[in-house]
């Protein structure tokens, strides 16, 4: 058995968008709110929650920001939340699924991973990406702050899913606007200064030559036992790197597989000293910010 480790920054995904294509014979169910707006901050991700429909086409929608720059993830949970194919998508993890903010706001695509909560299918997107322009712009992720959404009142998920689902979501100007302002706070939060960061001229980049030895620290890290159970795992981790570049804290986001992997792979990173070229300010001085990395464990 042999174990490989990757490590990329930011997991990056690829676009291609395809409008609303539904026939009479499959015309997407569509549910209005049957609940109000619920914001939730917590210390991994800022989420906004809102649940459409009832009985058996109950669906609820989250919009979760893990950091500014990072844009959004999308999940929905409830029985419409099920992908075509959904048997070969939960045996590769997932799929990839189009979303379009209509009347007039963008299109995207995400790889939708695929699973249960509560007994009922559930489908979360960790990233939400922009419809490609040209080829510099096909990773580029989607956020609230940038009003792309003004005439935006319902979000639509079209042939990818078993049936077509049409949310009437009204307004989600407003709440990207409320997403933008609880994930400032949590920058705050993490003893960070929101100006200074907000006007960031560069964000923490690792240094050049040093992201072999991470990746074979990371590597030397995978669990004994999720070896055995042949467990593989897709790990965000939100560091905070100081002024000279030293990660001086770093946590979980999120964890696409057992628990056996924990904070395991934030070891490797709180080790070195000046990892990082840190971020610089609107002044260009070196401030202390945060940085996304993500690592995937797998087997082959």
């Amino acid at each position: 058995m042999k174990t490989r480790t990757s490590l990329t920054v930011a997991a990056a995904i690829a676009l291609f968008v395809q409008g609303p294509n539904a026939t009479a014979q499959d015309a997407p169910i569509v549910l209005a709110p049957s609940s109000k707006w619920v914001v939730q901050m917590a210390p991994d991700h800022c989420s906004i929650v809102r649940e459409f429909g009832t009985g058996k086409d109950q669906v609820k929608l989250q919009l979760s920001t893990i950091a500014p720059d990072y844009g959004f993830s999308l999940s929905l949970i409830g029985k419409p939340a099920k992908l075509l194919g959904s048997r070969n998508a939960l045996k590769h993890g997932g799929a990839w699924v189009d979303v379009s903010f209509l009347p007039d706001g963008p299109a995207a695509r995400g790889f939708a991973y695929t699973g249960e909560t509560m007994k009922a299918p559930a489908l979360v997107m960790n990233g939400v990406h922009r419809k490609a322009r040209d080829s510099k712009s096909e990773n580029l992720y989607l956020n609230g702050s940038d009003g792309d959404y003004s005439g935006v009142d319902h979000l639509y998920f079209g042939e990818d899913l078993k049936r077509p689902l049409d949310l009437q979501t009204g307004s989600l100007q407003a709440v990207f606007g409320v997403l933008d302002q609880c994930k400032w706070k949590q920058v705050e939060s993490w003893g960070l200064d929101a100006e200074a960061n907000r006007n960031r001229t560069a964000p923490p980049k690792m240094k050049k030559g040093r992201i072999r030895t991470i990746a074979q620290e990371v590597q030397s890290t995978y669990p004994t036992a999720a070896l055995n159970a042949w467990a593989e795992a897709d790990i965000q981790l939100r560091l905070i790197v100081d002024a000279n570049g030293t990660v001086t804290g770093c946590r979980t986001l999120s964890n696409m597989a057992a628990d056996e992997f924990s904070d395991i792979p934030c070891k490797p990173f709180l080790e070195q000293t000046s990892l990082y070229e840190p971020a610089t300010g609107p002044d260009g001085k070196p401030i202390a910010s945060w940085a996304i990395q993500s690592i995937r464990y797998y087997i082959r």
